[in-house]
């Protein structure tokens, strides 16, 4: 029942769900098979010295056949496949030559593949989709002592990705495939200050990121400090600015039938810059007698994002403009312990615009993420063996963009203001459990159950429109996953 109600949701308004013929009896048949699988090596070379390495791989796997039986009792059929796989290790080397110099090291790599074949029933039209990283790094870091209460750390960084695009349609015959390079060198360095009585602690530095591709330096300060003062406060100021030269984009909402439409793309310092971002926050935070107060306000402002990585399906779906987005929030978290019972209230308001000077006639518009309001709610008992928790979780609608009352008779739908609507709110409750009990000296075991959205609420998560065959525009609502139990066993030996 746990897949049963996740696949549900992966193929809510997928094009999976729908048959376009009236007249075609369809029959389908869906497979997912996945696995992962990872490892860890320990070594102590000395007292002095560490070797370790770790590897992990993921795999998934959706068949999906179709058969149909026309008006005329002909038989058809077509499969399909998706396919992700991901590769991941790494060795890290850790050398401390006194009590007040340390050196660590670290190669890794990574590889992630998407294949995807897809073929349509009624048109006999296929497409092939390819999608790969590779994702190659060096660091070298060290620390120094200068005091008991000073320490400053720099170091060196080597990344190289390279990512490849592949797109093959046999009708219209259609073949395009890039491949794409970016290789950065990074240094850093920070100094880190800490007090006798720990109720000081700074820490500033900088990064230095040379793109060798676009000869392009971005450099990246970041600070912050936290003052402990009246025993039981503390307040903390954080700042950072940062980069990023790889995204997802979105080609076509119904890539794959429109399960799996995003795709991996580097930046090349053209139609797709380089993402920069800056954000600061103060927080205060309370502790006292199992009492847990934390707030947190902040501003963060990113700059350089295409339309193409924001998942846009109304007006500017088929758009491509560079422009930002600004959040603003506050974050507020209430946690008491009492013997038995731990309980936690959180909230948090944050503001999403879009500004994008070839959208909106550059006015700001909501982002497609933005959620004003989000309150989670959650109450745990613990006893000897038995842990249990209940939490309810409640947030205010997504934006969408209706469309407009005047339609011509184009395929293409004319909109309202973009995201000037909202979805209704969004409600859930959850429950688990954990027995632990040991099965012999040396075999712990664990036994968990859970019940995601036990009152099987039906929530809407995403709401956008298309067109049917005879013209009429369709409202298509994408749904959170239902009433969803979940059983685990676990041996700890």
């Amino acid at each position: 029942p746990t897949y049963d109600a996740y696949f549900e949701r992966i193929f809510n308004n997928s094009e999976l769900n729908t048959s376009q013929n009236t007249l075609t009896q369809l029959t389908q048949d869906e497979h997912f098979f996945f696995y992962d699988v990872n490892a860890k090596f320990l070594y102590d070379i000395d007292k002095t010295s560490k070797l370790r390495a770790n590897f992990i791989t993921i795999f998934n796997q959706l068949d999906y056949n179709e058969s149909s039986l026309d008006s005329n009792d002909a038989q058809q059929g077509s499969e399909s496949f998706l396919s992700q796989k991901s590769y991941a290790g790494n060795v890290a080397y850790h050398k401390s030559f006194s009590k007040a110099t340390e050196l660590s090291a670290q190669l890794y790599y990574s590889r992630y593949q998407l294949f995807g074949n897809s073929l349509d029933i009624n048109s006999q039209q296929e497409i092939i989709q390819e999608n790969e990283i590779n994702d190659i790094g060096l660091r070298v870091d060290v620390l120094k002592s200068i005091s008991k209460t000073i320490n400053v750390n720099g170091g060196y960084q080597y990344n190289e990705i390279g990512v490849s695009n592949l797109e093959d349609v046999n009708d219209p015959r259609f073949r395009r495939f890039i491949k794409e390079v970016v290789r950065t060198h990074g240094i850093y360095a920070e100094a880190e200050f800490t007090s006798n009585s720990k109720n000081t602690h700074g820490r500033i530095g900088i990064r230095g990121n040379y793109i060798e591709d676009f000869n392009l330096v971005l450099l990246e300060p970041r600070v912050a400090f936290s003052q402990k003062f009246l025993n039981h406060f503390r307040l903390e100021l954080l700042g950072e600015i940062k980069s990023q030269s790889i995204t997802q984009i979105i080609d076509l909402q119904q890539d794959f039938f429109g399960i799996e439409k995003r795709r991996w793309q580097l930046a090349n310092n053209q139609d797709v810059p380089v993402i920069k971002s800056n954000q600061v926050s103060v927080g205060l935070n309370f502790k006292n007698d199992g009492w847990l107060v934390s707030t947190e306000g902040y501003i963060k402002n990113v700059t350089d994002v295409t339309t193409r990585t924001q998942g846009f399906q109304n007006q500017f779906q088929f758009v491509n403009a560079i422009g930002d987005y600004s959040i603003s929030g506050l974050d507020v978290l209430i946690n008491k312990q009492f013997k038995s019972f731990s309980s936690w209230l959180s909230y948090s308001y944050s503001k999403n615009d879009f500004e994008f000077e070839d959208l909106n006639n550059g006015d700001p518009f909501p982002n497609n993420l933005d959620v004003r309001h989000i309150l989670n709610f959650s109450l745990a008992y613990e006893m000897e063996r038995l842990k249990i928790a209940a939490s309810v979780n409640w947030h205010s609608g997504r934006p969408f963009t209706e469309p407009s009352q005047n339609q011509d008779n184009s395929n293409q739908i004319s909109y309202n203001s973009p995201n000037a609507e909202r979805i209704p709110n969004y409600v859930r409750k959850d429950i688990s459990a954990i027995y632990s009990f040991p099965l012999s000296d040396d075999i712990q075991a664990e036994l968990g159950a859970s019940i995601w959205n036990l009152l099987n609420q039906k929530n809407i998560i995403n709401r956008f429109y298309t067109r049917d065959d005879s013209g009429a525009i369709i409202q298509n609502d994408n749904l959170a996953l239902g009433l969803t139990p979940n059983l685990s066993f676990r041996l700890n030996f």
